[in-house]
């Protein structure tokens, strides 16, 4: 899936369902270039990609966004995960 495919499919999502669809393709990444792409993007879209990593299991992108300039991407990086089912 390409970072733009995923925007347009969550766009108009209310937020929980919107998390919930990042979360399974997270889940469905499989060596996807995904992540770069939302890297990449502005602050929605790589705060979007903090929930797909989150799910996927890559810490190293959750860890970069620790030193993300813009506070709101930065912030919710800090928050404890789990591996709740989705």
């Amino acid at each position: 899936m390409r970072a733009s495919e995923l925007i347009q499919s969550v766009d108009k999502l209310p937020y929980g369902v919107r998390q919930r669809a990042a979360a399974l393709a997270g889940r469905r990444l499989n060596g996807s270039t995904l992540l770069d792409e939302l890297a990449r993007c502005a602050s929605y879209e790589r705060t979007l990609g903090l929930t797909v990593a989150q799910a996927a299991g890559d810490v190293s992108y959750v860890t970069a966004l620790l030193r993300d300039p813009d506070p709101s991407v930065q912030a919710p990086s800090r928050q404890p995960t789990c591996s709740a089912p989705v």
